[in-house]
């Protein structure tokens, strides 16, 4: 795993924690996560990211997770290197011109994907029209 943060990094080194703020990348093999702030856990290989918002509401350093040439934006994510597993919330991917949102997805090692109020459009809007 190599990681990189433009404001700090913090190591916690009892509790086996790395915190990164300020446009964090993470890269390990093909998975490359961007996101304003994200948790390592060294010993469970579980890796957290978290985008922010400003006083306006806009988004900040939404995660981006990207494998395989595949890129998905969520507000949260939660990804285990080690397992593969993932649970995210508010994900967004575009394949073409068609755009998926999922509420909540959790990600299987075997690449089976478990969506909770997902919806398929060609609207770009943050909040779909159609």
């Amino acid at each position: 795993m190599n990681y990189s943060a433009n404001d700090s990094i913090i190591m916690l080194v009892d509790s086996n924690l790395v915190l990164l703020y300020g446009d964090v990348k993470l890269t390990s093999g093909d998975i490359v996560l961007t996101a304003e702030r994200v948790v390592y856990n060294t010993k469970t290989s579980e890796v957290c990211a978290f985008g922010t918002q400003d006083s306006l509401g806009n988004w900040i350093g939404r995660p981006v997770f990207t494998q395989d040439g595949s890129n998905f934006t969520q507000n949260e994510l939660c990804y285990n290197i080690r397992t593969e597993k993932g649970f995210s919330r508010h994900a967004v991917t575009q394949e073409g011109e068609l755009i998926f949102h999922a509420e909540q997805s959790k990600r299987h090692p075997s690449n089976e994907l478990h969506i909770r109020n997902g919806k398929f459009t060609t609207c770009d809007a943050e909040k779909p029209h159609f």
